[in-house]
């Protein structure tokens, strides 16, 4: 088929990026045409406080050269690119976030005048901190799309709400990063250190993690990525709970040259978050062989199996992260799902993109 790919394309960063990425190299792979559409300004600056792009070379392998022609405040460059991905077979619209959503309706409309098929593929269906006005303009959006492709069932649920038609809900393949499908540490390390990689935004629960560690004793927590909630409340409740000279914090977007070295100085990774449709922190723990304690909530539920990859706790239930965390210092439990971890990855690093594929441009 001839497909146009229209989603975020390095430099962007971020693991919707790197999916991105690894869908054009997987359509291409199974003898796809693929042209793929980037941005060139993805967002306003008041929306997207972090950096927006990485230094050096992609993270993940690509295949397509991108042209990145859209800007969120160029309706005409919309009206433009439209008319050029409406000429093929489908067109795959990835949707990482709010701001995209009116410039993704109009290349579906000039799809639809065309006849051309479309697919959007929607990480989050509502944003975690959503604004006023974001469930109306993802409703227009998933109305206006043939085909909507989500990860978990809570999203298909929230997208059929919305007015979707077609929805088809497939787990969100692995699309890590190459330093660490390829250098990624193996085997169990120390329990004691615990590991945040990743945006520090409200909605990850980073308080509660730094909560429970007042309750494990000898443990240290490591947050890394960048932060959305100010260092300086994150040091204050540290210090209010005596555990500052406990908690290291590494503000700023690790490169995935530095990713495999974070996750070989942990022996499990945190995922506390109150809400989730999925985490790219899960898939790096199994490739990297670490367990991970996660919250179970609609999305981090179906990709953590509990007691086999990793543990689930209720959200925001500190003493039951705790708990997890203090469980994990018997060399039994932490070597049976660092195994885990370790083969439910090497299952991720070897398996097809068949199904994800079939759900984007298979037929009805």
């Amino acid at each position: 088929m001839r497909l146009a790919l229209v989603g975020p394309a390095h430099p962007q960063k971020g693991g919707i990026t790197q999916h991105t990425a690894a869908l054009g190299r997987e359509l291409a792979a199974r003898g796809h045409e693929v042209a793929q559409v980037g941005w060139r300004h993805p967002y306003p600056s008041l929306l997207y406080p972090g950096q927006l792009e990485v230094d050096g070379g992609a993270e993940v392998v690509t295949a397509v050269p991108v042209h990145r022609a859209l800007s969120w405040w160029d309706p005409l460059g919309w009206w433009r690119v439209g008319a050029s991905v409406s000429r093929g077979d489908r067109c795959l619209l990835v949707l990482p976030a709010t701001p995209h959503a009116p410039a993704l309706r109009v290349l579906a409309r000039r799809c639809a005048r065309r006849g051309t098929p479309t697919t959007l593929v929607v990480h989050n269906v509502v944003p975690h901190e959503a604004r006023p006005g974001d469930e109306a303009l993802i409703g227009v959006l998933v109305r206006a799309v043939d085909r909507v492709v989500v990860h978990t069932d809570e999203e298909a649920r929230r997208a059929r709400e919305l007015g979707a038609r077609d929805v088809r809900m497939t787990p969100l393949p692995a699309a890590l990063p190459d330093a660490v499908s390829t250098t990624g540490p193996r085997g169990p390390g120390d329990p004691t250190v615990g590991l945040i990689f990743g945006l520090v935004r409200p909605y990850k629960g980073v308080d509660v993690a730094i909560r429970a560690l007042a309750h494990v004793p000898r443990a240290r927590l490591v947050i890394a990525g960048e932060f959305w909630t100010p260092v300086a409340e994150l040091e204050s409740l540290a210090a209010e709970l005596g555990v500052a000279d406990r908690v290291t914090l590494l503000p700023g977007y690790v490169p995935a040259a530095d990713v495999p070295e974070l996750f070989r100085a942990c022996g499990v990774v945190l995922a506390p978050y109150r809400s989730a449709t999925g985490t790219q922190a899960a898939a790096l723990a199994r490739a990297s062989g670490r367990p991970i304690i996660a919250s179970d909530t609609g999305g981090l539920g179906p990709d953590v199996v509990h007691d086999v990859d990793g543990l689930l706790v209720p959200p925001g239930d500190v003493e039951a992260l705790a708990a997890a965390w203090r469980s994990l210092v018997d060399p039994e439990v932490l070597a049976r799902l660092s195994a885990g971890a370790a083969a439910r990855g090497a299952v991720e690093s070897t398996g097809s993109w068949d199904a994800y594929v079939e759900a984007l441009v298979g037929e009805p």
